[in-house]
């Protein structure tokens, strides 16, 4: 069953998710949710168990906690 992404984000939301994205559909990102889990040690477990190699892993949540930051500095070489 495939599903938005930002909808699959609000369902699981905490969580680490596993989703296959259709064809090059970047603009309504329909996913399909392959796996779920709290644990990202224990979702990337779930994926080589269902022998999954190609999925877009990414966290229902907030990244950062609050009062921290991140700056990205780019090195050219």
């Amino acid at each position: 069953m495939n599903s938005k992404l930002q909808d699959l984000k609000k369902r699981y939301r905490g969580e680490w998710l596993a989703v296959s994205i259709p064809g090059k559909d970047h603009v309504g990102r329909t996913a399909k949710l392959l796996a779920h889990h709290i644990d990202k040690k224990t979702l990337h477990q779930l994926l080589r168990e269902k022998k999954i190699k190609d999925a877009y892993i990414t966290f229902a949540g907030v990244a950062l906690k609050p009062g921290y930051a991140v700056m990205f500095y780019e090195v050219q070489g």
